[in-house]
């Protein structure tokens, strides 16, 4: 059975890694969060996900960052965002977002790295 070799996180404000699947998770797995807007009027959030072991995000590797783009206009913290990150069995990772049922668009913002596996 294959399984995660280091935690997969997200960036946090202020340098943080916020682990979401922790090291030695089954392959495939999935992570599903709802986010919010952190401004009136923003229309799109970026998302930087990372896998290691340190607090620190700067200390650990990037597994690629996103951006979830055309968020309808509205005020801050009433737009819900479910994101869905998926690593299937080989490490490709996969992500998603949508907003009341419908697909919204995701650019991968530079290359997305394989999930390390053991």
């Amino acid at each position: 059975m294959k399984q995660l070799r280091d935690d997969i996180g997200i960036e946090t404000f202020g340098d943080n890694f916020f682990p979401i699947i922790r090291n030695g998770s089954a392959l495939p797995v999935k992570w599903q969060n709802c986010f919010s807007t952190a401004h009136d009027n923003q229309t799109a959030i970026d998302l930087h996900f990372l896998f290691g072991s340190s607090d620190k995000a700067s200390e650990n590797h990037s597994l690629g960052k996103w951006r979830i783009e055309q968020i309808p206009q509205s005020g801050k913290a009433q737009t819900n965002i479910i994101v869905t990150l998926e690593i299937d069995g080989m490490g490709t990772v996969n992500l998603s977002a949508e907003l009341g049922g419908s697909p919204l668009i995701i650019r991968a913002m530079g290359e997305i790295a394989q999930a390390p596996i053991a």
